[in-house]
């Protein structure tokens, strides 16, 4: 994995405001996606979220926090919201998530959101692409 300039920029500057290396980074247009390992998740994001805030304004950017799991599944249930996912098969390097139709709707609503959360999953868990049922 090759990280950009602004990224390990990003990097540096989230480690200075919270004391936690990231593992990865993702940068869309005024959202920058940290992802650290669960472990630091606390830390990473601070007491009422003083962390987040702090290097939020900090960028003029908004901040996403999401936590690295043992594995591509468990990673998903914690990145998405509400966690409605019935079932998730791994064929080929393209994620089937099972979901009910509120929870799909939801997590549609949000494209942007999900193509980070899809980024994050390619660079972190060898994942091509993922389908949503």
């Amino acid at each position: 994995m090759k990280l950009s300039r602004d990224e390990i920029f990003y990097i540096k500057e989230f480690s200075a405001v919270s004391g936690v290396m990231p593992k990865d980074c993702i940068v869309d247009e005024n959202t920058i996606a940290f992802v650290v390992k669960e472990q630091s998740m606390g830390k990473a994001i601070g007491k009422k979220g003083v962390n987040i805030k702090r290097l939020s304004s900090k960028l003029k950017k908004k901040v996403e926090v999401f936590s690295l799991g043992k594995d591509e599944e468990e990673f998903i249930k914690k990145a998405l919201p509400h966690n409605d996912l019935i079932e998730a098969k791994k064929e080929n390097g393209i994620l089937t998530l099972r979901m009910d139709s509120t929870a799909k709707r939801e997590v549609l609503s949000n494209r942007r959101k999900f193509n980070r959360i899809k980024k994050i999953a390619e660079r972190n868990y060898n994942i091509h692409d993922i389908k949503l049922r």
